[in-house]
């Protein structure tokens, strides 16, 4: 699990640092496949000490508005805090693995706290656009 969180850091910074000129860089998508969002804390119990954390619980919907399946993977959430430091969820969860072209499906994503302030959900596109959506979080 450290190995996939690490090397989706390494690949958002990599994304993140492509100088002038770089023919592959994140841009913002001009499709918005996420919609209906929200967003509610909620306690979760860590590893091995099992005290409790709070956690941020981003829900919603995922249209495919492309032309081929769209798969649904824990990867392709992150939150962004207001650093600009991305985190990978804890838990995710779609009603479907792939989602069928002009479909919608439901999700979920967990994702353990380090601020509750200016939080934004980022929703990476398999061609490597993404969309980010900010995130109204509900007092403790």
């Amino acid at each position: 699990m450290r190995i996939a969180s690490a090397l989706a850091a390494a690949a958002i910074a990599l994304s993140g640092c492509a100088g002038e000129g770089a023919e592959h860089r994140a841009r913002p998508s001009a499709e918005q496949d996420i919609s209906l969002l929200q967003a509610s804390l909620a306690p979760v119990r860590t590893g091995v000490s099992g005290a409790p954390v709070n956690a941020l619980v981003v829900s919603g919907t995922i249209t495919n508005t492309g032309s081929t399946p769209l798969r649904c993977r824990a990867a392709s959430f992150l939150l962004i805090d207001d650093n600009g430091n991305a985190f990978m969820p804890k838990t995710q969860w779609c009603d479907v693995p792939a989602i069928a072209p002009r479909r919608s499906a439901e999700f979920s994503a967990t994702f353990t706290l380090t601020q509750q302030a200016h939080l934004q959900l980022r929703f990476e596109h398999p061609d490597g656009t993404y969309e980010a959506h900010k995130l109204k979080v509900p007092p403790a």
